[in-house]
């Protein structure tokens, strides 16, 4: 099955990357990718995993929003995270 030979890279404190070798640093960097795995898929990440990726790239939210496409689905990924106040400003 293909799904059995796909790689999902993570970091070592436990963060979804893009792809191998991800810095935040590179160009569009803080693009939230791997977040739409979470939502509105519902990838089996571990608790760890989901949590440490949601955080992460929440907090790097400003240097993305105003990019087409995800910044919509934010208001929803910080609610996932608990961050109600994120939640709101976003929306």
């Amino acid at each position: 099955m293909t799904a059995d030979d796909l790689y999902l890279p993570v970091r070592s404190d436990g963060v979804i990357a893009a792809h191998d070798g991800f810095r935040v640093s590179e160009p569009k960097g803080a693009t939230p990718s791997p977040l739409a795995g979470l939502f509105p898929y519902d990838h089996p990440a571990s608790e760890r995993e989901r949590r440490n990726t949601l955080d992460f790239y929440l907090k790097h939210w400003a240097e993305y929003v105003g990019a087409p496409m995800f910044p919509a689905l934010y208001t929803t990924w910080a609610a996932m995270a608990g961050d109600r106040n994120l939640s709101l400003r976003l929306f």
